[in-house]
């Protein structure tokens, strides 16, 4: 009897837990879909964008905001070599990232037609910087409304 009451319980307890899980809240596929690509590499740039009103609670850096939302930027794939190169890896609030491949800076409002928020960007367009095509992986995460954000895109910048 008591396995059957302990089997009974499993059941409906996972049936409950189950049920909470609503897959249509996934953050991270709502982020993945603002992205907005910058340049496609060309004139060896590349930056990645979303428009704030886009993720409800999301705040750049626009002056007006006392609190602007926190974005983490991984950079990583190619960015090392990119680097090496002579590449520069920006943050969310285009400082250079000169250690390591991490920085967590609020988003400078770009405005403009690219998104008014930058989330990272990748600079091969510097003096001294072989012609060719570099790309690094960049990984943004944040919380914004109480909801945390995570999205994965690749910039390209192209030398010629």
């Amino acid at each position: 009897m008591k396995k059957k009451i302990l089997a009974t319980s499993i059941i409906v307890g996972s049936a409950l837990l189950t049920s909470c899980i609503n897959p249509s809240d996934d953050n991270s596929s709502v982020l993945q879909n603002a992205l907005i690509k910058g340049s496609n590499g060309q004139n060896g740039a590349d930056l990645v964008t979303i428009n704030q009103s886009s993720i409800p609670g999301f705040e750049n850096s626009s002056g007006t905001n006392p609190n602007p939302t926190q974005v983490t930027v991984t950079f990583s794939g190619g960015a090392a070599a990119a680097r090496t190169a002579g590449c520069k890896l920006g943050a969310a609030d285009d400082s250079e990232i000169l250690t390591g491949l991490t920085a967590t800076t609020s988003s400078l409002n770009i405005g403009g037609s690219l998104g008014d928020s930058l989330l990272g960007i990748l600079y091969c367009n510097n003096t001294g910087v072989p012609n060719g095509t570099y790309t690094a992986d960049v990984t943004i995460s944040f919380t914004a409304g109480s909801k945390s954000y995570t999205a994965n895109t690749t910039l390209t910048a192209i030398l010629s």
